[in-house]
C-alpha cells in the first residue's frame, strides 16, 4: 500500500477570494501563471474554501489516502516550512496549495484540481 500524500494549504483567516470569476488567483505553478484558472464563482473566506474543500474530499474516493492541513501563515515561522519559502518571499498570493511537500497552486483552492493531482499521484 502507497503511504497518504499529504495536502497542506497555507493561508490567512482574514483571506477572502477575488469574487471573480475564479477562486484561484495562480494557475498550477509551471503552468503560465496568473489569472482565473481554477473556478469557483462567488467570494469566500479562507474559512468557507477549506471548509468546501474538506467536504468534497471526505465525500470523494480519495478521502483514505490522503492527510490535509490548514496553516494559518500568521501563527507559523515561514521558515519552519521549507517549501513555502520561495513563494512567501516572492509575494505570491495566498492561500498556497502544498501537494507533497511540493507548491501546487497559489491564490485558490480549486478541490477539484487537488483531487484530479492526487488521483494523478496515486495511479
Amino acid at each position: 500500500m502507497k503511504n497518504k500524500i499529504n495536502i497542506h494549504i497555507y493561508g490567512s483567516l482574514d483571506w477572502v477570494s477575488g469574487g471573480s470569476s475564479s477562486s484561484c488567483g495562480g494557475c498550477p505553478l509551471g503552468k503560465g501563471g496568473g489569472g482565473g484558472c481554477c473556478g469557483a464563482k462567488a467570494s469566500k473566506s479562507m474559512v468557507e474554501v477549506y471548509e468546501d474543500f474538506i467536504k468534497f474530499i471526505e465525500k470523494s474516493d480519495v478521502n483514505e489516502s490522503i492527510n490535509y492541513e490548514f496553516y494559518d501563515i500568521s501563527k507559523i515561522n515561514v521558515l519552519d516550512h521549507e517549501n513555502i519559502i520561495y513563494v512567501y518571499e516572492e509575494g505570491y498570493e495566498l492561500p498556497y496549495c502544498v501537494i507533497d511537500g511540493m507548491v501546487r497552486y497559489y491564490g485558490g483552492v480549486s478541490k477539484e484540481l487537488i483531487y484530479r493531482d492526487v488521483k494523478e499521484l496515486l495511479d
